[in-house]
């Protein structure tokens, strides 16, 4: 337990020298909108409004549209603050305009197969796959760049 703590304290120090500050609130936003949406499936599983293999289906469909999405913004080393930071960039473009789509049409896409309650579940479902595949990518690509520039980070 000692070793958890001290890797979670090393990561602390290290996201706090060397990630800009709109990066960390995009990686907080990103988790609160997780566990959110997990308490929302946990929830619905337990409640039998969702079956388990379905919510973790959406789950898994979720995670793959997030890390393919991860693309929309590009991380890279800003050499005069020394910080980690993130912008969109031309490829993101074409990648956030099918996403849009997606997240604004998801219940018309998702309603010929789900309904009511089921439907919301399963939405739920696929919203913290889509975030959990965010922040994985999105740290992924961090550490890469960290990396990039010396910096060890585990």
């Amino acid at each position: 337990m000692k070793v958890l703590f001290k890797k979670i304290k090393k990561h602390h120090n290290i996201a706090r020298r060397h990630l800009h500050r709109d990066l960390k609130i995009r990686l907080a936003y990103f988790a609160v909108i997780f566990f959110v949406m997990i308490s929302l499936i946990s929830y619905n599983v337990f409640e039998n409004e969702i079956g388990i293999f379905l919510a973790s289906v959406g789950f898994l469909i979720g995670i793959g549209i997030g890390i393919a999405t991860g693309r929309i913004s590009s991380v890279h080393w800003h050499p005069e603050n020394k910080k980690v930071v993130s912008r969109m960039d031309k490829m993101g473009v074409s990648f956030l305009l099918p996403y849009l789509l997606f997240t604004l049409f998801r219940e018309r896409i998702l309603e010929h197969w789900f309904r009511g309650v089921l439907l919301t579940a399963f939405t739920s479902s696929l919203i913290a796959g889509i975030m959990l595949g965010r922040i994985g990518f999105l740290i992924f690509r961090i550490e890469k760049t960290l990396k990039e520039e010396g910096i060890t980070v585990s």
